[in-house]
């Protein structure tokens, strides 16, 4: 897909593979790609009064939600801060933005077919968490691409506060409490108090303080409904 940037490709533009053998998840970290699963790309050009770029990662959790949900009836996703889709606590999707001059491309890995044994994490797949066995890669990237066209319409039109209180209305709830890991920092704990204007995470630690984070892996130690 960054070959076809630096092409010129305009965007709107999906390509799936149906296995990979170099995946690439978060700073660095391997993706296991088993046969089955989805993994799809597709391209954003930005324009000069677009929102932040990193706020797409929002844009594609919405529309990652969306399209799994009316599968898992009774047992809906969550999403959780920066980047991540749950079902039950266990990770089902990925994401992943790329940079390259005024394309962002955007990564997506969904656990269809098989939840790949990762240690220290708990994963689900679509077929383990209730959704029908002939539900495949296919059929689940057509409707993504569909749902992806249209929050991204919004993110672009509307105010980026739109965008930001739907993913809010769909993730871990306020008051959930949290574990950050930085790295090359000390772990945080706190309770979360939701996102600020460009997305970043807001939390309040035991002491009181309010702190911004900026990146970082989050661990849901408590959810507010339990």
């Amino acid at each position: 897909m960054l070959e076809h940037a630096r092409a010129g490709a305009a965007e709107g533009l999906w390509i799936r593979a149906e296995r990979q053998n170099a995946g690439r998840g978060r700073l660095g970290r391997t993706w296991e790609s088993p046969v089955g699963n989805l993994f799809a790309s597709t391209l954003v050009r930005l324009r000069a009064d677009d929102p932040p770029a990193s706020t797409l990662a929002f844009v594609t959790a919405l529309a990652v939600y969306d399209t799994v949900a009316p599968y898992l009836t009774g047992n809906p996703p969550q999403l959780k801060w920066p980047n991540d889709v749950l079902v039950g606590g266990k990770k089902l999707c990925g994401m992943l933005l790329e940079r390259c001059e005024d394309a962002v491309i955007v990564g997506i890995g969904i656990n269809i077919a098989a939840a790949p044994d990762i240690p220290g994490r708990e994963v689900t797949c679509l077929h383990d968490a209730g959704a029908p066995k002939s539900l495949d890669a296919t059929i689940v990237v057509g409707e993504l691409a569909e749902k992806f066209q249209h929050i991204y319409a919004e993110w672009r039109d509307k105010p980026i506060s739109y965008t930001l209180d739907k993913w809010q209305d769909k993730a871990h709830k306020t008051g959930t409490e949290i574990k950050i890991s930085r790295e090359g920092a000390n772990h945080l704990t706190g309770t979360f108090i939701g996102i600020d204007v460009n997305g970043s995470l807001k939390i309040r630690t035991e002491s009181g303080a309010v702190q911004v984070i900026h990146a970082g892996d989050v661990e849901i130690v408590r959810n507010i409904e339990e």
